[in-house]
């Protein structure tokens, strides 16, 4: 008696890829701004202005963003008053010195 291979079998993924991605998030703009907290991350600066967190991190090496490094750390925070004064530098920020 001749043995016979048993045919291969074609696995189907279990999870079909295509239902699996994200959808894309829409970003709401912000609108009060006196919710966001006094000091702000690079991530919270790029979802501000609405940029990625490299232009982010070119703008603070080229000197063109206000940001604060605390002392000994290699952290970089930002005042919210001087962010959303640079963002709107035709308007005054609340909170910022005449």
């Amino acid at each position: 008696m001749k043995k016979t291979k048993p045919e291969p079998t074609i696995m189907k993924p279990i999870i079909d890829m295509k239902s699996t991605k994200p959808e894309p998030t829409i970003m709401k703009p912000i609108t009060d701004t006196s919710l966001l907290p006094a000091f702000l991350t690079v991530e919270e600066v790029a979802t501000l202005t609405r940029r990625k967190r490299r232009s982010i991190y070119d703008l603070v090496e080229k000197g063109d963003i206000p940001f604060s490094r605390p002392q000994n750390t290699r952290m970089i925070i930002f005042k919210r008053d001087d962010i959303l004064a640079w963002i709107n530098p035709q308007t005054k920020s609340p909170g910022l010195a005449d």
